[in-house]
Order: structure tokens, then C-alpha cells, then sequence
């Protein structure tokens, strides 16, 4: 059992925030933040788990520029653009669109932003210097308090994962990498679990964490409106990608 979990948790999509190198993308431990989707069963509940910066063996200190000095930062990281055998998905859909304006979903309609942002994300962060530590968050839109199972058995395959790719020996305790239950936007039902997921990965792309001083408390990260609109965004891009696969258009791959 914890043998399929561990493969499930391996080739489960991780989706990866800041820059990394491509050659790393198969090692966990150099990926600073490993978005993972899992299923609680038999309740068949979604919820989010994010395992951060599993390279660090202490926390880190860093000035904080706020979100220009990251836009800067990614514009001297940015790889180099490769060759394109057609249009790219914004030259195709003018839906889809990023600046001042703000990020345009599947529905045409604008993501709508707090006025007031987290303080420990990108967009709400005042501070002068921020915090990077080795830890574990989870985040459940129904609020499933009792996790511990999950802990131990990320840490053990961190674990596993130090030694296989490092070949040195490091215990992943509850100290050294600690987990966290985060305070997030909850659901109103029994049934918006996925949208809530997939709503706290969309949040932790356009508005990520930036200062990781548990708990952290993300309440405010986005309005329960914008959960609402999920099912008709999600409905239309899957029509719009059948109306071109329909109309002679390239494949998804």
C-alpha cells in the first residue's frame, strides 16, 4: 500500500513554481515547490499538498524587493524561446491574455484578485527580508484537520529520494521538515472540492508564497466567486479545444 502511494505521489503532476533547470526536472530536490494533488479516500476528497524547498537542510533569510524585483528576476532567467511549429496558445485565444489588466480566464471573464492579499504572498508582502524553510503544507478546502499519515510518508520518501540522488544520509524529522495545515478559502458544499484545488494552484502561480513563516494564513488569497465561475471556465475550454479539433485544428498532445 505505502509502496503505490509513494509511485503514485512519483508520477502524480507536479507542477513547478520558480525557475529550475530542465535537466533537474526528474529530482525532487531541486524543484523549490512540488505542487501534489491527492485524493483522500474512501470519502473521495480532494486537497492540495505542497512540499517546499526539500533541497534546504535550515531555513533561509533573503531581502525582499517586492513583485518587480521577481519580474526582474525572471526576465534575466528566462530560457531561451524555442523553435514553434504554430501559434502559441495566447496568439490563438485572445481570451487568454497576461499584464496590467490582469489574467483573462477560458469564459472571457477577468480572475478576480482580493483588494487585500495575504501578507506572506507576493502581492501582500511588506516585509524587508523573507523566509525560505524546508517544509510541508496542506491545503483542504473542508478543513480535514488529521493529516499525520501524509507527513510521515512524504518524509520518508524524501528521505529515500536525499539518499538515492545525493548518496548521503538525511533524516526528514518533524523538525527538520515541518508540516503545516494552512488557513485557506473553504468550500460551502460537499461536492467543489476539485475546484478548490484547482483553485489553490492557480492562486499559488499568479500570487505565490513568498514568505514561509508558519502557519500561514491565506484566507484572503481569493474570493469565493472566483471558485463559483471555475465549472463554466473549465466547460468552455473544453469546448473551444473540441470546436479546433473539429474544425481540422492540431491535436493536444
Amino acid at each position: 500500500m505505502t509502496h503505490n502511494i509513494i509511485l503514485t505521489l512519483k508520477v502524480t503532476l507536479i507542477i513547478l513554481i520558480e525557475h529550475f533547470s530542465y535537466s533537474h526536472i526528474h529530482d525532487t530536490l531541486h524543484i523549490p515547490l512540488c505542487l501534489i494533488p491527492l485524493c483522500l479516500f474512501p470519502r473521495a476528497h480532494w486537497y492540495l499538498v505542497v512540499i517546499c524547498f526539500p533541497g534546504l537542510e535550515q531555513a533561509q533569510h533573503e531581502e525582499w524587493s517586492g513583485p518587480a524585483g521577481v519580474e526582474a528576476n525572471r526576465g534575466k532567467r528566462k530560457c531561451q524561446p524555442q523553435a514553434s511549429t504554430g501559434p502559441s496558445p495566447e496568439a490563438s485565444n485572445p481570451k487568454i491574455k497576461n499584464g496590467a489588466g490582469g489574467t483573462w480566464g477560458a469564459s472571457g471573464k477577468p480572475t478576480l484578485r482580493p483588494h487585500n492579499p495575504p501578507a506572506c504572498t507576493q502581492d501582500g508582502c511588506q516585509r524587508e527580508t523573507i523566509i525560505k524553510k524546508p517544509c510541508i503544507l496542506i491545503m483542504d478546502s473542508l478543513k480535514i484537520s488529521y493529516h499525520e499519515s501524509i507527513y510521515t510518508l512524504l518524509r520518508d520518501y524524501l528521505h529515500v529520494e536525499w539518499e538515492v540522488r545525493r548518496g548521503t544520509r538525511r533524516v526528514f524529522t518533524v523538525d527538520s521538515m515541518k508540516a503545516s495545515h494552512c488557513t485557506v478559502p473553504l468550500q460551502d458544499n460537499s461536492s467543489d472540492c476539485g475546484l478548490y484545488l484547482l483553485q489553490y494552484v492557480e492562486s499559488f502561480v499568479q500570487n505565490p508564497v513568498v514568505h514561509f513563516d508558519l502557519p500561514l494564513r491565506l484566507e484572503r488569497w481569493f474570493p469565493r466567486q472566483q471558485v463559483w465561475r471555475k465549472r463554466e471556465e473549465i466547460r468552455s475550454l473544453v469546448m473551444e479545444l473540441h470546436g479546433r479539433q473539429g474544425n481540422g485544428g492540431s491535436s493536444c498532445r
